[in-house]
């Protein structure tokens, strides 16, 4: 079993989870008031917005609030 961040030459299996969410502005809030770094997708697909966070593995997050 390795421990620790994956090696340049054994990079992670897992790049990002997709979550479908609801309480964009709340879920900003929330990372603000936690001092959590966020990345708001800037661009639109119809009715999606999106807020990236990285978990404490530095996995990527990727919330998805659609219709929010």
């Amino acid at each position: 079993m390795i421990h620790g961040p994956p090696e340049p030459e054994h990079p992670a299996a897992l790049d990002h989870v997709a979550l479908t969410c609801s309480g964009f502005d709340a879920t900003k809030a929330r990372c603000e008031e936690l001092g959590i770094e966020y990345r708001v997708n800037d661009r639109q697909f119809g009715d999606l917005r999106q807020v990236f966070v990285l978990d404490p593995n530095d996995i990527n997050l990727e919330l998805n609030f659609p219709g929010d």
